[in-house]
């Protein structure tokens, strides 16, 4: 009995040690009741499919990525002062981030440089990088909609900011006292709302620019909300490299894209051909999304000539330097048929060939066989097979010349 009640305890310890261990695991991963804790993040989960908002980052800083998924789930939203006064040097967020919350990198004083890619809907929120004193670097990726409230205010070596395509709206104070803030660059052929107060506090040299072809006020006037517009955007400059290769039939083109800003996107190139590049006659025939084309289907003999352009959003550079192909037909399909015609030779050579080693053999085949079976044959009609005197006896024996025959091996024997 004393037994078993050990047993007993032993086991109850050992099952109350083991939901103790379970406690602890599951604790570690548990900041709070619906919050979690991985790696450096503390995070949310949220929603039906289940996502993931950020909460605060507990790293030692430096450079970091914020990462696409927690816990299996998309991470799509940074919260409210995540990042706040943390040692971080520079972020990129990636596009499955849809919202930057209020003062998620408030007064982050290290952070140096920003890059925000968007995903077509992403939300900068009010103060996100408010007196971020160190920041001089940011790049906002086509992707991003709106600026909120005091999100750049006092930053103080911020000095230039692209700002995309795909922007609708700046609020209020975006850029108050940016005291070193020179440009800024409207990718978009719609200007954005603006808040008021957005440049208050700013250089008097600040500029803005924009595309000829957008709807913002014309250079040097200072119509845009108080800033005054600079120099319009240059279209980008035509595609280099490109390469021409000949084949059957076919011109297969290649080029290099042309020097442009990552965040002015060049949706397209057109390709423009021309058989006498003199006249200038280029007609378009084809739009790429890539860096290179396979122009088909062309006749043998001309001399074909071919330029590139690239396609943004505000227009068409202008076309690259010609490159040309002289195309020659398959040889199957050559005028004089010259390679047809040694293909069907060499190919009568060889079956003449094979035939005649065939008869070779058929032929020595044959020759073997009337040595042995003819004399037999001759003999079975009552003549020498040697003299031709019809002596033989007993169908073996010559009586004339003395030939005779070993009917069991069917040889031939000499002269007895």
């Amino acid at each position: 009995m004393r037994e078993e009640s050990g047993i007993r305890i032993i086991s109850t310890i050992i099952v109350m040690l083991l939901l103790l261990g379970a406690f602890f695991i599951v604790a570690s991963d548990t900041v709070s009741a619906g919050q979690y804790h991985y790696g450096d993040y503390d995070y949310t989960t949220d929603g039906s499919p289940t996502v993931v908002t950020i909460k605060s980052y507990t790293g030692t800083g430096g450079s970091i990525t914020i990462p696409s998924t927690l816990g299996g789930f998309p991470v799509v939203a940074i919260g409210d002062y995540a990042f706040s006064s943390k040692q971080v040097t520079s972020v990129t967020i990636g596009s499955s981030i849809a919202s930057i919350g209020w003062g998620a990198f408030y007064s982050a004083t290290s952070l140096t440089s920003v890059t925000i890619i968007g995903n077509g809907h992403t939300s900068i929120g009010t103060q996100a990088f408010y007196q971020c004193l160190s920041l001089n670097s940011i790049s906002i990726g086509n992707g991003v909609t709106s600026i909120g409230d005091n999100a750049f205010q006092l930053d103080r070596s911020l000095t230039s900011m692209i700002l995309p395509s795909s922007l609708a709206s700046i609020g209020y104070a975006v850029f108050d006292r940016c005291t070193a803030l020179t440009s800024l660059t409207f990718l978009g052929l719609n200007a954005p709302s603006i808040g008021s107060g957005w440049i208050d506090g700013t250089p008097g040299g600040l500029r803005g620019h924009a595309y000829s072809s957008s709807n913002f006020p014309a250079p040097g006037t200072s119509d845009f909300y108080g800033l005054t517009m600079g120099a319009v955007i240059p279209m980008p400059s035509a595609p280099t490299s490109l390469l021409a290769s000949p084949g059957y039939g076919v011109v297969t083109l290649s080029w290099a894209a042309p020097n442009a800003n990552v965040f002015i996107p060049i949706t397209s190139y057109n390709v423009y051909r021309a058989v006498d590049n003199v006249s200038g006659s280029y007609s378009l025939i084809a739009s790429s999304s890539k860096l290179n084309y396979t122009d088909s289907g062309l006749a043998s003999g001309p001399i074909y000539f071919y330029k590139v352009s690239a396609i943004i959003a505000a227009g068409e550079s202008v076309q690259s330097l010609p490159a040309s192909a002289h195309v020659t037909q398959s040889p199957i399909a050559t005028t004089d048929n010259t390679t047809l015609i040694l293909i069907v030779c060499g190919i009568v050579i060889a079956l003449a060939l094979i035939i005649g080693v065939i008869l070779a053999k058929t032929s020595k085949r044959t020759r073997q066989r009337d040595k042995f079976v003819k004399p037999i044959y001759v003999a079975a009609l009552g003549r020498c097979p040697i003299c031709g005197k019809a002596v033989l006896t007993d169908m073996k024996h010559c009586a004339n010349c003395g030939w005779t025959v070993d009917a069991n091996l069917l040889l031939p024997l000499t002269k007895k």
